[in-house]
């Protein structure tokens, strides 16, 4: 009898260990590699145009909550329930920012605004591609040119504390993402690993 119990016991353990591990290994070594760089799968998801239409459901889009809010039951909803919430994938209403820039535009070098100037801008400064300029001050400039100006400040001096100031929050991620970037590439790496 107390053999059975033991087996019984340790197919037990077993069990239970394999229900909760199997799913942390099969994610982190049995899922395919992102294809995309870090910069551009943070983008919101593709869309072909840049602002939402009359004919796209507003029950669709909802703001993400937040643990503590979904925890709690206190979701929020726009007040006027007919109002349409554009919240891009990182959480930030696209009024915030200058236009909805999404993994499709990076990915086409900007293609979709040639035709203005101001949002092929944005959009290049937003994926990346556009050249960080060598700045000192960015005291006489002001709104849009200000957050590139400080975005291009900050990766000049590697200092993160200087995104803070950037009002747009795609081109303060695209700053805070390139400073981080540029501080993991230049660690030095050990010739063979620790485990």
């Amino acid at each position: 009898m107390t053999k059975f119990l033991k087996i019984f016991i340790i197919f037990s353990i077993l069990s239970i260990f394999t229900y909760f591990v199997y799913p942390i290994i099969k994610n982190r070594y049995f899922n395919p590699a992102p294809t995309a760089p870090i910069e551009n799968s943070l983008a919101p998801t593709p869309s072909t145009s840049t602002a939402p239409t009359t004919s796209e459901n507003p029950a669709e889009e909802t703001a993400p909550a937040s643990l503590e809010d979904s925890l709690s039951g206190k979701n929020t909803v726009p007040a006027d329930p007919n109002a349409i919430l554009n919240l891009n994938e990182r959480g930030t209403p696209d009024s915030e920012n200058l236009a909805h820039i999404t993994t499709e535009h990076c990915d086409n070098n900007c293609d979709a605004f040639s035709l203005d100037f101001n949002l092929l801008e944005y959009c290049q400064q937003v994926c990346g591609i556009a050249p960080i300029k060598d700045v000192s001050n960015c005291d006489n400039k002001s709104d849009i040119e200000k957050d590139y100006c400080l975005k291009d400040l900050a990766i000049g001096k590697k200092d993160s504390k200087l995104c803070e100031g950037i009002l747009d929050a795609n081109i303060k991620l695209t700053c805070q993402n390139r400073i981080l970037e540029d501080s993991l590439e230049n660690q030095p790496r050990s010739e063979s690993p620790d485990f």
